[in-house]
């Protein structure tokens, strides 16, 4: 008999074993492929991310160049700047240089602009030292003169930056495309303004940033020591992100100007310590699940092994006695559940949030600093199934004041009630009441009250319906108001008992539906409705009967459903930051009455900038070229006109074309019109005069020197 019980034994603790391991095995290998899976997707969005943003930083250092090259031009054409090249005036030198130092302080990016004028032998600069000896000008450069290659940079007519590094001191030159034969135009950029670009891009993702020539030299860099180990292997490789060890991946953009490039480091660290962090927290979930693996692997031996059905027995009740293997599992569910919950509450409570403080702002400006009135705000604000919110107007007497009333409401209220003076005039006081009792009619406990307090005060008393949402003060205290127009029939009364022979619809019902209809037309760009919704909005606000705090709370949401669509629709910020913080600073500091006309104004003004950046951001280039196409022959054609017609300013059609077909709008055009007069040289006997005439060139002088340039031959000879 003990023989057989042995092999019993032994036979179990096999499957026991082997049930263990396989669940074991399925588990761990499921939790691990999770793990491993959640990496790779936090892994992928994180790199998305810095791509995005590495690219906004690329953008942004393209159009601080673009700013330059608007510069450029303005010079070139600039009336004082002509008079100096003709003139051997040093009043007008004088005043180009002045011009000259006015664009360098109007850019942050330019430390200086070298105007080099080799006919006029003459150099102007506003801070570098600069010579012109020998037919050659130079730039004093790390204790001496150093020689300005200026055929060599404007040889290939590209926009160029150069770098030099000297032992004591460096400068970081760009060089524009367009140039004279008479002169030129070398900007000097700040180095310091160049690296607080880079330094934006900075993030707890994002550790180290670098710009290089291409040729090993760091000209400016955030962090460099993380990334200059990888320095020499990355500047050999195309763009996109590549993996340089476990915890880093190295980022390497598409050339600028050159071989020069952006090279960013990002760490993977945050990624790492964020997934560990997760699985920290399902570490109660995983040991559940193995607990209720084994309860599994006990039932089953249970099944299998009807001797051990009473040793089951005896561990079940153990286990209920400590909650159980699926108690806990229910537990943990439960509280994931409630986490979720709490989560979701704190986005929907985001509105309420702000309308506190905008309620704070309003107590302190009636009361003066009250920390009774203020350390009891946060009651009405974190909402509990059994409070319940009331407003009271109250009717003052004269052997009794507001303060009194208050306290003796407090009084009346549980310890964890709280009353707040919202009001106060010469004959009346409206209360904002949050009762926190436990009973089933709290609205028959508050009349009591009231009518016990009328006896002793002969105050009289309206009181307003129940609500436990703090979004419906203002209909509470609206309802009061109403209620305190029955005073007549009874010197206490109830709005829930009078409600039925009184309007539903009120003066100072919130106005969600026109917000939602707002922020409806705003995200589809109807901006003529949006601009009526909007008054529509500020003539109800402008009502003389609405509380303060009513208005606030619809001017925090009206610049709330405006910047979040002009965020959402990709607008920059910077377009409207200072006005957007000076209307928020209206709406929630300074009284409406005093800041109506600017409040309006501001908001009218986002919304135009609102649609006007939507206006230029919905070009599309196929348009632009289709267009070009069709008007580049025309002698009127220019990129002024261009602009006009799509109604946005030269500036930004050329930086719209550069960025879309990473070409120059000026070159393009002149591609077309140089293969239209060269299909014109071969196949037709037209003078030189008469192509220049037909492409668009009314100085057939300025065609074929531009001719000259790009095919290093003239007209005739190409013909021939």
């Amino acid at each position: 008999m003990k023989s057989v019980l042995e092999k019993k034994n032994i036979t179990f603790i096999k499957y026991f074993l082997s049930y263990l391991v396989i669940l074991s095995v399925s588990i761990m290998g499921f939790f691990y492929a999770v793990q491993f899976e959640l990496k790779n997707v936090y892994f992928k969005s994180l790199n998305n991310q810095n791509s995005a943003e590495l690219k906004q930083l690329e953008d942004i250092i393209a159009s601080r160049f673009f700013e330059i090259d608007r510069i450029h031009l303005l010079i070139q054409e600039n009336t004082i700047m002509l008079l100096s090249r003709y003139t051997n005036d040093n009043y007008y030198s004088y005043l180009a240089a002045k011009e000259i130092q006015n664009h360098t302080v109007g850019n942050f990016l330019l430390d200086d602009v070298l105007y080099l004028d080799k006919k006029q032998e003459s150099c102007l600069s506003s801070k570098k030292l600069v010579q012109y000896q020998n037919n050659r000008f130079s730039v004093y450069f790390d204790g001496k003169f150093k020689e300005l290659p200026l055929k060599d940079w404007y040889a290939d007519r590209k926009n160029k930056l150069v770098y030099w590094k000297g032992k004591k001191e460096s400068l970081f030159f760009y060089i524009p495309s367009i140039s004279t034969e008479n002169y030129y135009l070398v900007y000097v950029i700040n180095e310091f303004e160049f690296k607080k670009l880079l330094s934006a891009a900075i993030s707890p993702s994002v550790t180290s940033i670098c710009f290089t020539d291409g040729k090993g030299t760091v000209i400016s860099q955030v962090n460099g020591e993380e990334i200059s180990p990888y320095l020499s292997s990355l500047e050999k490789k195309e763009d996109g992100y590549y993996e340089v060890d476990k915890a880093s991946i190295a980022y390497v953009l598409p050339p600028l100007f050159g071989n020069f490039r952006i090279l960013a480091l990002s760490s993977r660290e945050m990624v790492l310590s964020s997934v560990s962090s997760a699985f920290q927290n399902t570490y109660l979930t995983f040991i559940s699940v193995s607990m209720f693996g084994l309860l599994l692997i006990m039932l089953a031996m249970q099944i299998t092994y009807r001797p051990l059905q009473k040793l089951t027995k005896k561990i079940a009740p153990e286990m209920n006695s400590q909650g159980g293997y699926l108690q806990q599992i229910s537990d943990a569910f439960d509280s994931t559940l409630k986490k979720n919950r709490q989560l979701q509450a704190k986005i929907d409570n985001y509105r309420i949030i702000m309308h506190e403080s905008i309620l704070n702002s309003i107590l302190v400006e009636n009361n003066g600093s009250k920390g009774e009135d203020i350390s009891q705000i946060d009651q009405f604000f974190h909402p509990h199934s059994y409070n319940s919110i009331f407003s009271v107007k109250i009717l003052l007497s004269s052997n009794i004041s507001a303060k009194e009333i208050r306290d003796f409401i407090l009084q009346a209220l549980p310890s964890d009630g709280a009353c707040l003076l919202l009001e106060q005039a010469e004959a009346y006081a409206v209360f904002l009441i949050n009762y926190c009792g436990t009973e089933n009619d709290k609205e028959e406990v508050i009349s009591l009250l009231f009518q016990d307090f009328y006896k002793e005060t002969a105050c009289k008393t309206a009181i307003s319906n129940i609500s436990s949402n703090p979004m419906d003060i203002p209909a509470l205290y609206e309802n009061a108001l109403l209620a305190c127009s029955f005073w007549e029939a009874s010197p206490v009364v109830s709005y829930s008992k009078i409600a039925d022979s009184i309007p539903k619809e009120t003066s100072f019902s919130y106005p969600y539906k026109k917000l939602e209809t707002f922020s409806k037309e705003l995200e589809n760009f109807d901006f003529p409705k949006a601009n009526t919704t909007l008054r529509e909005l500020f003539e109800l606000i402008d009502q003389k009967t609405n509380p303060d705090f009513f208005i606030r709370c619809i001017l925090i949401d009206i610049i709330t459903v405006i910047i979040n669509l002009m965020n959402k629709s990709g607008i920059r910020f910077e377009t409207i930051n200072d006005l957007y913080y000076e209307t928020l600073y209206y709406c929630r500091t300074l009284s409406y009455a005093e800041k109506h006309d600017d409040i309006k104004a501001n908001m009218y003004h986002i919304i135009s900038v609102f649609e006007e950046e939507t206006a230029n951001s919905c070009i599309h280039i196929s348009q632009v070229k289709q267009f070009i196409q069709e008007n580049y022959l025309s002698s009127e054609f220019s990129n002024t006109m261009l602009a006009d017609h799509f109604h946005v300013s030269m500036a930004y059609m050329s930086y719209l074309f550069k960025k879309k077909t990473n070409e120059n709008l000026s070159d393009y055009v002149w591609n077309l019109r140089l293969e239209k007069a060269k299909d014109m040289l071969r196949n037709t006997d037209l003078s030189i005069d008469e192509i220049s005439i037909r492409i668009g060139y009314l100085n057939p002088s300025s065609f074929r020197r531009k001719f000259k340039q790009t095919m290093n031959t003239t007209p005739s000879h190409y013909r021939i």
